[in-house]
Formats: structure tokens, C-alpha cells, sequence
């Protein structure tokens, strides 16, 4: 089985012992979807979070907008995005690159450089 396979089979066992997955677990069930192309199972993971009361970070919203990213569902990535940014979260160079890599991937190259001008107006990255 793929990574991605197996790392749901992990969340599907934990339910099944009455555990319910933390930020912890839902992470790494998506950055195995991200590496895996599984977009739609990113989002769906992410979805799922909401439903068992786990407050997403920024490594999951990263990890979700780089699997959009990599699918070349645009759209899909900025408006992970832009939830990210709704909730209260600093959005970090990792979430920027992606974001911005998503708009590379639809051609977006407008929104792309906003985002480039937000990331240096908010100072984001230079102290790596």
C-alpha cells in the first residue's frame, strides 16, 4: 500500500479504539496525501479535523495547499488559504511558497506577486 493508504489505515485503527486523531496524526495522514498527489483526500482530512474538534496549524494548512498545488488545483490552494488566514493563523514562508506555487500552476502570476508583496510588507521569511 501507498503511504497515503496507510496512513488512513492508522486514523481508521485509532477510531476504531475510541482514539481520536490529534493536530499530530491529521498531519502526518495529509503530508503522506501531499507526497502522494492525494489533494482530495488532503481536503478531505482537513475537513475531518473540524468534525472531531482538532484545530488545524500552519503545518496543515501548508501541507494541504502544497498537495492543491501539486495537483494544479489552483483555486483549491488559495482558498485553503485564504481559511488560513481567517482563522487567526500566521500564514509562514512554507504557506506562502505554496500559495504562490499554486498561482505559478494556474498561471496566476498577478496574485502571485501580491502574495510576494504581502509576504515582504508582513516580514515574512527573513528571519530563516
Amino acid at each position: 500500500a501507498e503511504k497515503w493508504q496507510s496512513a488512513l489505515g492508522f486514523m481508521e485503527a485509532m477510531r476504531n479504539d475510541d482514539v481520536v486523531p490529534d493536530v499530530i496524526a491529521y498531519n502526518a495522514s495529509i503530508s503522506a496525501c501531499e507526497k502522494s498527489e492525494r489533494w482530495q483526500v488532503a481536503l478531505d482530512l482537513a475537513g475531518m479535523m473540524q468534525r472531531d474538534n482538532v484545530v488545524p496549524d500552519v503545518i496543515t494548512y501548508s501541507s494541504v495547499i502544497t498537495a492543491c498545488a501539486r495537483a494544479k488545483q489552483w483555486q483549491h490552494a488559495l482558498d485553503v488559504f485564504t481559511v488560513m488566514q481567517g482563522g487567526n493563523l500566521v500564514p509562514d514562508v512554507v504557506a506562502y511558497s505554496a500559495a504562490i506555487s499554486a498561482c505559478q500552476e494556474g498561471a496566476r502570476w498577478q496574485h502571485a506577486l501580491d502574495l510576494l508583496k504581502i509576504m515582504r510588507k508582513n516580514d515574512v521569511g527573513s528571519h530563516a
